[in-house]
């Protein structure tokens, strides 16, 4: 039907008609069939720089944590945990606030400190977990009975991980 309608038509009605269709075929192709290519094409560009960024994040990560474990001393299988308690008290001068040390298992201790600073308990706390694989399990602090700011008495468990 439709070649029979366009066999009808004049000579210059059936050149506008191929005219207007290479338009349109020139328009159309690259809206809808080349542009999706281009498109998909940037997008896996876009996602390849991301993940190359990522690995040179992740290096960059890896050797600073590489760096960090190579600087820290870590706890020796043969020594105790009330060895490594009495050289970290001592290290932040708060040993003689230690009243009793106390193992509660084979890989916990609970420690009694009375007078403590805050500031230096603390301070151990974290080099225990960062150097030694230490955490703390409970902790107790109240308010120390000398009325002097930064003090605190403390009971508090270690274990070992």
């Amino acid at each position: 039907m439709i070649t029979s309608r366009f066999r009808q038509l004049q000579k210059r009605e059936k050149i506008l008609i191929l005219i207007l269709l290479i338009v349109l075929t020139t328009i159309v192709t690259p809206i809808y069939v080349i542009n999706p290519f281009v498109e998909k094409q940037q997008n896996l560009k876009k996602r390849i720089a991301e993940l190359e960024w990522s690995i040179v994040e992740i290096k960059h990560l890896k050797k600073i944590r590489s760096s960090l474990s190579n600087n820290l001393p870590i706890k020796k299988n043969s020594e105790s945990m009330v060895v490594i308690v009495d050289r970290v008290l001592t290290e932040n001068n708060i040993l003689s606030a230690l009243q009793r040390s106390q193992p509660t298992g084979e890989n916990q201790i609970r420690l009694d400190l009375e007078n403590v600073l805050f500031n230096a308990l603390i301070q151990s706390l974290v080099q225990f977990s960062n150097q030694y694989n230490i955490d703390t399990g409970d902790a107790n602090i109240s308010e120390s009975q000398i009325n002097s700011p930064g003090f605190v008495n403390a009971t508090i468990t270690l274990i070992e991980i």
